[in-house]
């Protein structure tokens, strides 16, 4: 039976049963609802003053459906409908696949829905663009001004208009285009491809392993669950502007462009690169691969076992900022640019690469490399290994056992470093230039290598050698060994003061040499060259070596070794009973004589030295002429046939082997003339 219905000013509900029926809705909140047959539904004929929503159910037949001013909800059923939303934002679900409908959504913000039919994978494409929904090979229906869409629950493909559209893919593996406007792009569940197109984009892939792609705009990409790949721009340099992209879950690739962006790589093994701009990326948790490409970019690794590679541009990384939760190591290579990078609990290597970087290992055994320019390499807490390479840089080793080299590219870096071991028993390696290294508290062992260097110890039982170049090389605290190496250095066991009574070994080396020992037994060396050595306070062996050295021992009962024969030194055995030694050498007869009373040791018409404040001596294994002093006096003659003459004072005289002559002089004497 064909039914008439009008309903009226109130909320009605409208049923033609079977049959032509014509429903109208007039005022109020509506349901209408045709039933079988081809029906007329209409939901207000009076015009504007229907501004609720209704909702209009066609049923099977080929129906009319008709919405007005409100936000209506219009259900074609089966058959080949007509529905026209009219004014408000109204939803036109079709249910029944393509029939070749006519769908208008009218005015305002309207959207056609498919969520409860599932279309075949490749079969379908819904077109706002063209305004046709079409079946490959098949039906087409109309789908006019429409600006949403609902996808089915299998795999289609849709593409958006000129306009901003929201666009939801819901079931299946949707292939997805918001072409121009601002869209909102959902993939839904699936493995889904969205692409923003042009315009300020939002795209969510939802569950799945996804592809999205931002285009041109200021796009937000968030992949969801599952392996995804984002990429900001795949037009090229087109985008300019920065965009959001977040992996989510799942191992993610995200890709950047030409703009500002931000890449967050969420749980997983991720891949983020930022392209151009200053972008900032962060892996998230897993284990992720960082890179910021061009421009001045931030990167945070997180969670997991990184890789961070800042390109070019000033950049920033930082293993974890969640704290100590990262003890896995981390690799970060900042590129080229200023770039400042930071470790954190694992064991990690930082890579500076060219420009004046910032390196910092933070706890755990770390590697950093400074590359080229002028950098400053902390190693932290933690077993640390810090090269320089070029440039003027300062390496601080911090806690730990230490190595710190300030170029293990050779003779590249002519410029001074500063290499700080801190604490720890660390090993510090100059270079070419002019280098300032600092032990530390621990037991170190620096090397100044070429260039006109300074070393210091610090506390500890330190190795310090100068290497060639004018170096000044300072023990502190500790039994340490002081070697100047080649050039005019200066040496001192300690600057600290009294701190230091251990004894140091303090070696010039070649060249014009200063040595200063301190309170401590000490034993210094001057080497080659013309060398000033003063032994300060205990008992200290000194010997000049070759060349016209100046030796004091200071205060202490100190051996002064003279080995380099007459050679104009001038030599003070300070305060206390100190020995002039001459047993490493051997005179010849008649041509040496020592002589404590004038202070000298002269040869016969040669050379003469002066041999101040000593009350002992060491003769040669030669023959040689001895003269005591006023005071009790010990001497030696060694080897050779030997004339010695005590004078004044209680002295103590061996001849040693040869045939001597001994004379005790005034005072009580002890003469043993040895063997023949």
């Amino acid at each position: 039976m064909d039914d008439f219905i009008v309903g009226n000013a109130g909320n009605d509900s409208l049923d033609g049963g079977s049959g032509n029926d014509t429903l109208l809705g007039q005022g109020g909140a509506d349901t209408l609802i045709g039933g079988s047959g081809n029906d007329f539904l209409d939901s207000d004929t009076l015009g504007t003053l229907d501004t609720i929503g209704d909702l209009l159910d066609g049923g099977s037949g080929n129906d009319t459906l008709r919405g007005e001013a409100g936000n209506d909800t219009l259900i074609g059923g089966s058959g080949t409908d007509n529905t026209n939303g009219g004014a408000g934002n109204d939803i036109v679900i079709d249910d029944d696949f393509v029939n070749f409908d006519i769908h208008n959504g009218g005015s305002g913000i309207d959207t056609i829905d498919y969520s409860n039919v599932t279309f075949a994978p490749g079969a379908v494409t819904i077109n706002l663009a063209t305004a046709t929904t079409s079946v490959a090979g098949g039906n087409t229906e109309t789908i006019l001004n429409f600006e949403n869409v609902e996808g089915s629950q299998g795999s289609e493909t849709i593409i958006g208009s000129s306009v901003a559209n929201r666009l939801d893919g819901n079931g299946g593996n949707d292939t997805i285009n918001g072409g121009a406007g601002n869209d909102t792009i959902n993939g839904g569940t699936g493995n889904d491809s969205l692409d923003g197109g042009t315009g300020n984009d939002s795209l969510n892939g939802g569950s799945g392993n996804d592809t999205l792609l931002g285009q041109g705009g200021a796009d937000t990409l968030i992949g969801g669950s599952g392996n995804d790949f984002l990429d900001s721009d795949t037009l090229g340099t087109l985008d300019t502007i920065g965009d959001f992209l977040d992996g989510g879950s799942g191992n993610d690739t995200l890709q950047g462009e030409a703009g500002n962006d931000t890449l967050l790589g969420g749980s997983g093994n991720d891949i983020v690169n930022g392209g151009a701009g200053n972008d900032s990326l962060d892996g998230g948790s897993g284990n992720d691969s960082l890179n910021g490409g061009s421009g001045n970019d931030t990167l945070l690794g997180q969670g997991g076992a990184d890789t961070l590679i800042g390109g070019s541009g000033n950049d920033f990384l930082d293993s974890d900022t969640l704290g100590t939760l990262d003890t896995i190591g981390d690799f970060l290579d900042g590129g080229s640019g200023n770039d400042t990078l930071r470790g954190e609990a694992g064991d990690d290597t930082l890579l500076g690469g060219s420009g004046n970087d910032n390196l910092n290992g933070g706890s755990g055994n770390d590697s950093l490399d400074g590359g080229s320019g002028n950098d400053f390499l902390n190693g932290g807490s933690g077993n640390d290994t810090l090269l320089g390479q070029g440039g003027a840089d300062t390496l601080i080793g911090g806690s730990g056992n230490d190595f710190l080299d300030s170029d293990t590219l050779g003779t590249l870096d002519t410029i001074g470093d500063l290499l700080d071991g801190g604490s720890g028993n660390d090993t510090i390696q100059g270079e070419a230039g002019n280098d300032t290294l600092l032990g530390g508290s621990g037991n170190d062992i620096l090397n100044g290598g070429a260039g006109n260097d300074s070393l210091d110890g610090g506390a500890g039982n330190d190795s310090l050698n100068g290497g060639s170049g004018n170096d000044t090389l300072l023990g502190q605290g500790g039994a340490d060994t002081l070697i100047g190496g080649s050039g005019n250095d200066f040496l001192d066991s300690d600057t600290l003061g009294t701190l230091d009574t251990i004894g140091d070994l303090l070696d010039g080396g070649s060249g014009n040499d200063t040595l200063r020992g301190e309170a401590g037994n000490d034993t210094l060396i001057g080497g080659s060259g013309n060398d000033n050595l003063n032994g300060g306070a205990g008992n200290d062996i000194i010997n000049g070596g070759s060349g016209s050295d100046t030796t004091n021992g200071g205060a202490g009962n100190d051996t002064v070794i003279d080995d380099d024969f007459v050679n104009f030194d001038v030599h003070n055995g300070g305060s206390g009973i100190d020995t002039i030694d001459y047993s490493n050498v051997t005179f010849s007869p008649g041509a040496v004589t020592i002589n404590l009373a004038t202070a000298t040791t002269s040869v016969a018409g040669g050379n003469t030295e002066t041999i101040l404040n000593f009350e002992n001596v060491e003769g040669s294994q030669g023959s040689e002429t001895i003269i005591g002093s006023s005071v009790a006096n010990r001497l030696d003659g060694n080897g050779g046939n030997d004339t010695i003459n005590g004078g004044a004072g209680n002295d103590t005289i061996n001849g040693g082997t040869g045939n001597d002559s001994l004379d005790g002089g005034s005072g009580n004497d002890s003469l043993d003339g040895g063997s023949a």
